[in-house]
């Protein structure tokens, strides 16, 4: 029973954790700028106060998730802006 509690415990924390990156997760997207037919740069700053993995986000183009690149790669920290194409 014990371990069941301390199972119970651990997962509220963990829920708990996961809504507070959620809480302080916010973006701006500043400036969209076609580059030919179809490319587009975005740039988007990280208004949040956690760090961002900017490989892992998705960007949506007509409501239809779109590949990228991201420059730069890899974490990308708040009042920092990244540039997707």
């Amino acid at each position: 029973m014990i371990q069941s509690y301390e199972n119970v415990q651990e997962s509220k924390d963990d829920k708990h954790e996961i809504q507070m990156e959620q809480l302080n997760t916010a973006i701006d997207i500043t400036n969209i700028t076609a580059i030919g037919a179809d490319i587009l740069r975005i740039t988007v700053t990280n208004e949040g106060t956690i760090m961002l993995h900017a490989n892992e986000c998705s960007v949506l183009v007509d409501g239809i998730i779109t590949n990228y690149s991201v420059n730069p790669s890899g974490f990308w920290s708040p009042q920092n802006y990244a540039v997707f194409t």
